[in-house]
């Protein structure tokens, strides 16, 4: 069973003031006042409320974005129950795994000409190749220091051939049906034949 939501009984009350607020986004001092909770609650709140804004240092959510959580939650069989759907339905927070790995100093000044054979810079194409996913990842690390120093010759490398004009366009086929035209009057006149 979960943890009843200590704002449930005023979330009626919550959405009215919200809806009258003149307020446009909500701090997390705000969003304390707003539903009567602590410090740890509003941010949790805040996460669950909808995306998060960054004004200053300042994190802040859109009214807007109140009341669609305010109307998602009251719609619910529970306000704890429309809570929990929302906690569940939510992308869970990615974790951060910085790399354990590093380029060795000696390489921090690699440009393209120093591309090692497991990375191919062709037109309208990269590939990297590895026989461990470290090794790939390696390579990918390399790779960027690599765009970071010779960004240029990298997109030279990489930029895609123009495509040809085609064959079928009516242009060209006027053209060629011009010089078959000359083609074949050059083979029936006598005079043209000799030069």
């Amino acid at each position: 069973m979960p943890k009843p939501v200590s704002w449930a009984n005023d979330a009626h009350s919550i959405r009215e003031r919200a809806t009258n607020s003149k307020a446009q986004t909500y701090t997390r001092q705000a969003i304390e006042h707003l539903f009567g909770v602590r410090r740890v609650a509003a941010q949790n709140l805040m996460k669950l409320i909808g995306r998060l804004n960054v004004v200053g240092s300042t994190h802040v959510v859109d009214r807007a974005d109140v009341l669609d959580f305010l109307d998602s939650v009251i719609a619910s069989d529970s306000i704890t129950a429309g809570v929990l759907a929302r906690q569940l339905s939510r992308d869970p927070t990615p974790r951060v795994n910085p790399l354990k790995l590093s380029l060795p100093s000696d390489l921090r000044t690699v440009t393209c000409r120093d591309l090692p054979e497991n990375i191919l810079l062709t037109p309208g194409e990269l590939t990297v190749r590895g026989n461990s996913a470290e090794e790939i990842v390696e390579a990918l690390m390399l790779l960027a220091q690599i765009l970071t120093n010779d960004l240029d010759t990298a997109l030279d490398l990489l930029q895609p051939p123009k495509p040809l004009p085609d064959a079928g366009t009516s242009e060209l086929r006027e053209m060629f049906a011009r010089l078959e035209a000359d083609e074949r009057s050059r083979h029936s006149d006598p005079e043209l034949t000799k030069r």
